[in-house]
Order: structure tokens, then C-alpha cells, then sequence
């Protein structure tokens, strides 16, 4: 089963939750993802804590329809900015220049970072409510199969 709607209330306590450090599973265009609030340093190393990986791996930023957030975690030439356009929201993950002055343990130490905007309105909704993106991963061990439904995702 794949998760394609929420009620505004779920959205509301998700983006609390995320907002405490907690960690969420959203949906993506692809597979279940592992997400945390990218503002809480503590909730993006949980991530690959969970996966079992190392933290010198990046995790992915999902974005909603607030395309002026990306400005503030991504450095987009015109000819990116077009292109993102063009192709999303979907399933692209584009990899940019972080935005200068910009850091996180999403990073890995790196310099770049891989934007995404999925068409999942959950996503949208939790980004908008959040008022940030999203710090992601797929929801599944590292070196394991990616989740295709939330059970899985869960488990």
C-alpha cells in the first residue's frame, strides 16, 4: 500500500514531532524514505544511526512546492533552475552546489547536496507545515532493499 494522502491534523503532529527531532517515513516517488527535520543536526545523524551506515555518507534534501526554500540550502545556476523545473516534481534528485555558507551532517563533509522534489503531496504538506525541507534517506538498513510499502518502511 502506498501512503499518497494525510489529513492536515496527521500532517500537523508529523511536522511537531520532526520539529522535537523525531524522526518521520514519508513517502517518495520512488520508495519509503527516512526523514528528519534538516534544521536539527541531532535528527539528521539519526538517520544514518538508523540505516546502520556511516556519517560520511550524504542523506538527500526533499522539497514541496516552496521553491524559494531551496535558495537557502542550494546554489541553483538558471540553467539548474530551469531544468528542475522542467522535470520536477518527480523523481530527479539533482545534485548542486550547497549554498554557501550552508552546513549540515547532510553534507557529509561534502560540499554539494542532492535536491529533490518529489510529486508526493504528503511530502508537500509536511515541507509546507514544517517550513523547511526535509533531510532524507530510504527507509531501509544500509545494504539492505529499499522499502516499497510502509509495512515494510516501518519494520
Amino acid at each position: 500500500m502506498r501512503c499518497t494522502k494525510a489529513s492536515p491534523a496527521a500532517i500537523r503532529r508529523a511536522a511537531e514531532r520532526l520539529r522535537a527531532g523525531e524522526l518521520a517515513i514519508v513517502p517518495t516517488d520512488t520508495v519509503y524514505g527516512v526523514a528528519a527535520d534538516i534544521r536539527c543536526d541531532r535528527a539528521v545523524r539519526a538517520i544514518s544511526a538508523a540505516k546502520g551506515r556511516g556519517a560520511g555518507m550524504p542523506l538527500q534534501l526533499l522539497f514541496g512546492a516552496q521553491e524559494s526554500l531551496i535558495e537557502d540550502y542550494a546554489s541553483l545556476t538558471p540553467a539548474a533552475r530551469t531544468l528542475l523545473k522542467a522535470l520536477g516534481p518527480g523523481g530527479w534528485t539533482f545534485i548542486v552546489p550547497a549554498a554557501e555558507g550552508w552546513n549540515s551532517p547532510a553534507l557529509a563533509g561534502g560540499r554539494t547536496v542532492g535536491i529533490r522534489v518529489p510529486a508526493s503531496t504528503v511530502v508537500h504538506a509536511l515541507v509546507g507545515a514544517l517550513g523547511a525541507p526535509l533531510a532524507a534517506s530510504s527507509a531501509n538498513r544500509h545494504g539492505e532493499p529499499s522499502p516499497a510499502s510502509c509495512a515494510q518502511a516501518v519494520a
